[in-house]
């Protein structure tokens, strides 16, 4: 799993900066929602290297809530070629 934190800036509850209300939101991405087939080598597996999080209210929202995390790459699974003979 991989976790996400962001702030988000919440409405005045004052006049100053201080009385703004802010809420953290914590959501867990599913690491294997992050691999992509590799046909030559037959398996699922995550590409490492450096991922942006991104967080709006819609698709057209311009100011989303951006983290960046470090993943590991691995294979997460590995299957037999379908389209190849069973070795025996």
């Amino acid at each position: 799993m991989l976790p996400f934190t962001a702030w988000l800036p919440g409405q005045e509850g004052g006049n100053s900066v201080s009385d703004i209300l802010i809420e953290m939101v914590t959501m867990t991405i599913p690491y294997e929602s992050l691999a992509s087939f590799n046909e030559t080598a037959s398996q699922w597996q995550v590409e490492g290297g450096q991922y942006t999080v991104m967080v709006a209210k819609n698709a057209a929202d311009m100011k989303p809530l951006t983290s960046t995390v470090n993943i590991e790459g691995k294979v997460t699974e590995a299957v037999r070629p379908s389209l190849l003979p069973e070795q025996k």
